[in-house]
């Protein structure tokens, strides 16, 4: 599970290089560690953004059940550590930021402006999406308003359905074979 938190955190960084310079293909371009007010705010927007997207996954049934709950825990505790942070060291207090996390997790944006943020950055809308199967997974079970929320997510990310169905078939369908 914390193998795809460094992957969520370039395609952060690929997000602010093409919002900065939209000629830009961001593969391999590394951001500066002084960050400016408005790179920091962009940061901050896309943990709420992942945030409310695990609450959507985890509620996709209905049902926030311990092992879904467990995962995000993870992955918000992975998200803000030294190693793995998208935040320089001493931009923001790291209590601060949780905080905002479990702000996020409590009251989600809306699943429109999740996948809209994620639209900006097409490998950031692909991995939103893999990050929603893997939490829809986790509880061993994959349920039809499970399914559902999937399919709604992939339309709203304008996702080819080839892609949603090996993301699906790769992250979640072995769950109830």
């Amino acid at each position: 599970m914390h193998n795809r938190i460094p992957k969520l955190n370039n395609l952060v960084d690929n997000l602010l290089n093409r919002l900065n310079n939209p000629k830009v293909h961001a593969q391999g371009n590394e951001v500066s560690e002084n960050f400016s007010p408005y790179e920091l705010l962009l940061r901050i927007d896309y943990i709420r953004m992942v945030v409310s997207l695990w609450k959507h996954a985890c509620m996709a049934d209905g049902i926030l059940v311990i092992q879904e709950e467990t995962s995000v825990n993870e992955l918000m505790s992975t998200l803000l550590s030294d190693k793995e942070s998208i935040f320089p060291e001493g931009a923001f207090n790291r209590d601060n930021l949780f905080d905002e996390m479990l702000d996020a997790f409590h009251t989600p944006a809306p699943l429109e402006d999740v996948a809209s943020f994620a639209k900006e950055v097409p490998q950031m809308a692909r991995l939103f999406f893999e990050e929603a199967c893997h939490i829809v997974a986790s509880d061993s079970q994959f349920m039809k308003l499970e399914s559902e929320f999937l399919d709604k997510l992939a339309l709203m990310l304008e996702m080819d359905n080839k892609l949603k169905s090996e993301i699906i078939n790769e992250k979640v369908a072995f769950i109830n074979n």
